[in-house]
């Protein structure tokens, strides 16, 4: 695994869309390496369970967002005007059952579908698509957001950006990781 810092990352990222962009169109690759899940879930040997479900739900949530990106999604508005689309119902609804089918006596604060309440000192934060806009747009600086707080206190992240495939996970006291495949435009 490759480390480096989020912001040198996105200017990377943002210089390869539009170098691709002049080039002619920027397109989302669909098909995966089959190794590249199995090698980001088996180097996690010496991970807590919760990081390991936490990028599993990730991953599976970034295979819906690959589905929809690049097409003519239907857009919802929520209350506060913010985008809403079918692609974050989805997302968020797997991710849900993944953590909750091994942590059912966690609670879920989902950005879609609200508290899940279950009077525990366990709470996961889920952001579907965290970048709904860009997402919506066509734009690939999205990503899945997922963490988790014991007694308010964060002690595991993780950020997905199935467009570039690139993993960002922490978990407490062991410092940030960077997974990233560089074939993520095509």
């Amino acid at each position: 695994p490759s480390q480096i810092s989020l912001g040198s990352y996105l200017f990377k990222a943002k210089m390869k869309f539009r170098e691709q962009e002049r080039i002619g169109s920027c397109s989302f690759v669909v098909e995966r390496e089959p190794e590249y899940y199995g090698k980001i879930l088996s180097d996690l040997e010496n991970k807590s369970k919760e990081l390991k479900v936490a990028i599993k739900a990730a991953l599976e949530a970034g295979k819906i967002l690959e589905k929809y990106f690049e097409t003519e999604i239907l857009k919802d508005f929520k209350e506060d005007k913010s985008i809403v689309t079918l692609a974050d119902k989805e997302s968020e609804q797997v991710i849900k059952s993944i953590l909750l089918k091994e942590f059912p006596e966690h609670s879920l604060l989902g950005e879609e579908t609200g508290m899940t309440e279950n009077k525990s000192d366990y709470v996961w934060y889920v952001d579907p698509v965290d970048g709904t806009r860009n997402f919506a747009n066509a734009f690939p600086l999205f990503v899945v957001s997922i963490a988790l707080a014991y007694k308010g206190e964060l002690i595991v992240g993780v950020i997905y950006n199935p467009a570039t495939r690139s993993l960002f996970y922490a978990e407490k006291g062991k410092g940030p990781i960077l997974y990233h495949s560089s074939a993520g435009f095509n």
